[in-house]
């Protein structure tokens, strides 16, 4: 029989036992499986997609949103085009050149949905609106009166106001010229 020496293994270099601290500053312990670093790479990855997904949606929803916008000003751009050149209801004549009796009636008949407003122009002076309470008066607003008294054809656009952006139609009512 023959016996082999015993031997004890050693587990440390010179430079670590010297140093007993630099053991540790190799990394983490728990970065070292290859189990972990696939986590990690799965965590990265799903953030990345929920990132992704949400950017996508609210893109999505913000491009419905002015779709609506875009459909509601045209079906109310249409409205009052088909009442100024039809009949008004008091006195069953047309109403030739009496815009101002064309808002009250117009105003009248339609309800604005929510954060919507319909305001109207007299001679560039603002006269009717709807809804009357507002966070912020668009009428009351010098840049965009000036804005709109401008418009000689229908306008689309957008404004930055101390309330908010808003979007919005403008449409021109010409009465006699």
């Amino acid at each position: 029989m023959m016996m082999l020496p015993r031997t004890t293994p050693v587990r440390e270099t010179t430079a670590e036992m010297a140093d007993p601290g630099s053991a540790h500053e190799r990394g983490p312990r728990f970065l070292s499986g290859i189990r972990s670093r696939m986590l990690l790479w799965y965590i990265a990855l799903l953030a990345v997609a929920v990132t992704t997904s949400v950017l996508v949606i609210h893109r999505i929803l913000t491009l419905r949103v002015d779709e609506q916008i875009d459909a509601d000003l045209y079906q109310e751009s249409r409205e009052i085009s088909v009442l100024a050149g039809g009949i008004d209801p008091r006195t069953g004549e047309r109403f030739r050149d009496d815009v101002e009796r064309i808002f009250e009636v117009f105003l009248s008949r339609n309800i604005p949905h929510e954060n919507e407003v319909y305001l109207t122009f007299v001679d560039g002076e603002p006269h009717l609106r709807r809804p009357q309470e507002a966070a912020y008066r668009l009428d009351r607003d010098p840049r965009l009166v000036e804005l709109w008294n401008d418009v000689d054809t229908p306008q689309r656009g957008r404004a930055e106001t101390p309330g908010g952006e808003v979007e919005y139609l403008a449409l021109p009512l010409r009465a006699q010229g």
